[in-house]
């Protein structure tokens, strides 16, 4: 007989990590800084491995899409 396991409640991780050190090199838009700052205040989620921290590249465009205004 087995033992049912736990339902996990941990969240897939995708797919497209980018290390939050490396956004500001691919979206000139952000700084490092900002990088940091998005992350501390959980604005976009993140995953940390040891003192590393990764988010993923959907969640940087979708943040910058939230950030468009729209022309006059």
């Amino acid at each position: 007989m087995t033992t049912p396991s736990a339902p996990s409640t941990a969240h897939p991780v995708p797919a497209d990590l980018v290390a939050r050190s490396s956004v500001p090199t691919r979206w000139p838009a952000i700084s490092e800084r900002l990088a940091r700052r998005l992350t501390t205040e959980r604005r976009i989620p993140s995953w940390t491995v040891g003192r590393r921290v990764f988010v993923s590249a959907v969640d940087i465009e979708r943040y910058l899409a939230g950030c468009r205004r729209p022309a006059v």
